[in-house]
């Protein structure tokens, strides 16, 4: 999640200085609370549906203990902007991370369906 940050923050114009001097962090946290997302709490969800659920599906309170929120903040707060921008999709079997969020998050989707047992 670290490297998704700072990965972020490497797509944030910096000036022509190599050292990053605190008005520049202030400009780069200006740019994260100006776009809704990519905000590291979206980042954060998302990437812990893609990488420990396999892009899903899983369920809400999974997700909710794995990223350490409470489930109705995650379910009133992030998914209707998830949902709305296709990056998840809500399915019977749980939140299921799409093609857009793999993509967003620079991962390649993998052919293993979770849940196959045999």
């Amino acid at each position: 999640i670290e490297s998704l940050f700072l990965n972020f923050l490497g797509k944030v114009s910096f000036s022509n200085s190599t050292i990053i001097n605190p008005s520049d962090r202030l400009n780069a946290v200006s740019t994260l609370s100006a776009n809704l997302f990519p905000r590291l709490e979206f980042i954060i969800i998302l990437s812990t549906i893609i990488e420990k659920f396999k892009g899903g599906p899983v369920g809400l309170t999974t997700i909710a203990t794995a990223v350490g929120e409470q489930s109705g903040t995650i379910e009133e707060v992030y998914e209707p902007f998830l949902i709305m921008e296709g990056y998840i999709m809500r399915t019977p079997r749980g939140r299921q991370a799409t093609d857009k969020a793999f993509k967003h998050l620079g991962l390649e989707k993998s052919n293993d369906e979770q849940g196959n047992l045999f």
